[in-house]
């Protein structure tokens, strides 16, 4: 079960982002029949005015899943971000491999694959 996520948390988690990376931007909205947040995105300018872009985490809540709504939260976020740094002119993301229902959201969002990532974990 995952912890409520709501306005309090979005808005901690940018404070917490910002401090480490420059500005950035989080898009979150509440389902319609809860008061937790059912989608959450965000994404860092490290330079505000450049023409690059990092966008985090996109999460969709899993009683809210299979509607949309990470396409949707991307696209808002996309909106937002064109209309507020006109020159940005690439965002970069990641996703896991596994992740078959995200990287579909991003190919039909125009993301493209730039190259594969592997991640290590050694336990001590």
């Amino acid at each position: 079960m995952l912890p409520a996520f709501g306005p309090v948390q979005v808005r901690r988690a940018g404070r917490r982002r910002e401090g480490r990376a420059g500005s950035g931007r989080s898009t979150a909205r509440p389902s319609s029949w809860s008061r937790t947040t059912a989608r959450y995105t965000e994404l860092v300018l490290p330079d505000p005015a450049g023409p690059r872009a990092l966008q985090y985490d996109t999460v969709v809540v899993p009683a809210h899943r299979g509607h949309g709504l990470g396409r949707a939260v991307k696209r808002r976020m996309m909106a937002l971000a064109a209309r507020r740094h006109p020159a940005l002119r690439q965002i970069a993301t990641t996703v896991a491999d596994e992740n078959t229902p995200m990287r579909a959201v991003n190919e039909a969002l125009g993301y493209r694959r730039e190259r594969g990532t592997a991640y290590f974990q050694l336990t001590l």
